[in-house]
């Protein structure tokens, strides 16, 4: 985007008493989640500041509870040891909401975590997988080595007896609303805005077999289970959650004397967020679906494992990630296969996009061109090969808008007549049936505030 002429930029650095600080956030109504206790949470953000919205963050520690061995020899008596799934608590976040009095500023599309993972697969680099993500939530599966006799310590703070994984975490980067432009918004202008994050069912966790009570029926990380059964009983629990924001104050009474001469102006100021949708269609081998928004800025195809050994359905071992240099293994349920597809075709209101069958491998092309990385030097995905590609992250990406930029709304306008979007994934002779094609959408959205805290929401 432009920058501010230079002497626009001299009288704005002239702002007095500018003071930033960072101010805790407590939940509402409960302080930790569990696969099986509460499975909601609500937090007030404050009232009358200048919040930075990326600034939000989210703290807990995440507990996985695994299922102790028996006292029968062999591999029925093996002990399941439940593990940390890659993204921590995004991992198991089934929704995540934000509403300004009483007004849904979204859609609330689940699942969450697969919408968070597909941008993080396309949009993260390896050297933030491989440092910050990797430090705060969790990006990197790890094993654990657990047998022998009961208390013995193994070396990563658990004992042989105790098939649990704990570890503190922090989410600092939801995807929607939070990604406002502007990012530092005054919500002395909004009613109070509330986040509604709501987790989902315990299959969401990855497990690994320990042992039993001879010491034998250790399996690796990613190997396949020999009794399943124990599988179903792993639990998770995020506890201890508190939220903070950062905050600004202008003591110079300029920036109050701006907003005030826009809203007289105007009558109303106009915040645009980016939206999503995610619908999906099990056994088949296409989906459509129908969109009505002012600015439709990219559309994503893909297809996820519901039988076999992957299957999305069932807690199990986490999945491989192929030819990976970035992650070694991921979750089942964002796991994103290409499945032997030949080629595909996307349309919108029956018109081709792009203009021909592509295959897998142009289908990353799509991805690097979509979010201008073809001059970067900088910046990529956490994609490393295309084995990684085709079998772990594999999806039919297309931007519509102009460029990446939020506040020039310069996407597809859908609202008058509905967007007819499908995604057709050409399978060859072998038509499989144990798949979910899954179509998302991204697009860009306005809250129009005005006086006295009124606001509205812009489709």
């Amino acid at each position: 985007m432009e920058q501010l002429p230079a002497s626009l930029r001299y009288f704005t650095s002239q702002l007095q008493n500018f003071t930033r600080n960072t101010v805790k956030l407590n939940t509402l109504n409960t302080q930790s989640l569990a696969s099986n206790g509460t499975t909601q949470l609500r937090v007030a953000l404050p009232v009358n500041a200048v919040a930075n919205m990326k600034s939000l963050s989210m703290y807990c520690d995440m507990e996985c509870k695994g299922q102790e061995r028996s006292e029968t020899a062999g591999s029925g008596g093996a002990a399941v040891i439940a593990l940390i799934p890659r993204n921590g608590p995004i991992a198991v976040m089934e929704r995540v909401t934000v509403s300004a009095g009483g007004i849904a500023l979204d859609n609330g599309p689940t699942p969450y975590h697969v919408i968070y993972q597909m941008r993080q697969n396309l949009l993260s680099g390896s050297q933030k997988q491989m440092s910050d993500d990797r430090v705060l939530q969790n990006s990197t599966l790890q094993e654990r080595k657990a047998g022998g006799a009961a208390g013995a310590n193994t070396g990563d703070g658990s004992t042989a007896g105790d098939q649990n994984s704990t570890k503190s975490c922090v989410v600092n980067n939801f995807a929607g609303f939070t990604e406002c432009h502007p990012e530092y918004l005054d919500l002395s202008l909004l009613p109070q805005i509330f986040v509604t994050i709501q987790v989902g069912p315990a299959s969401l966790i990855p497990c690994q077999q320990g042992a039993d009570k001879d010491g034998q029926g250790l399996l690796s990380l990613g190997a396949q289970l020999t009794n399943t059964s124990k599988a179903q009983n792993v639990q998770y629990a995020l506890n201890n959650i508190h939220f903070t924001l950062d905050v600004c104050q202008i003591g110079s009474g300029m920036y109050s004397a701006l907003t005030e001469r826009v809203l007289a102006e105007r009558g109303s100021i106009d915040i645009p967020y980016p939206q999503f949708q995610v619908f999906r269609q099990d056994g088949g081998t296409n989906i459509r679906s129908s969109v009505s928004c002012m600015s439709l800025d990219r559309v994503t195809g893909f297809i996820r494992k519901t039988g076999g050994d992957d299957s999305i359905n069932v807690g199990g071992p986490p999945i491989k990630a192929e030819d990976s240099c970035t992650w070694a293994y991921g979750n089942r349920s964002d796991n994103f296969v290409s499945d032997n597809v030949v080629d595909y075709q996307l349309t919108i209101n029956n018109s081709p996009i792009p203009t021909y069958r592509p295959n897998v491998l142009e289908a990353f092309n799509y991805v690097v061109c979509a979010d201008d990385r073809t001059y970067s030097r900088s910046r990529g995905g956490g994609v490393s090969s295309q084995e990684m590609w085709k079998k772990n992250c594999w999806c039919a990406h297309h931007r519509l808008c102009f460029d990446n930029e939020v506040s020039r709304i310069s996407g597809t306008n859908v609202s008058s007549v509905n967007a007819q979007i499908s995604f057709d994934p050409n399978f060859g002779t072998a038509n499989p049936t144990d798949i979910q094609v899954c179509l998302m959408t991204e697009q860009t959205s306005i809250l129009r505030c005005g006086a006295g805290r009124s606001c509205a929401v812009v489709a």
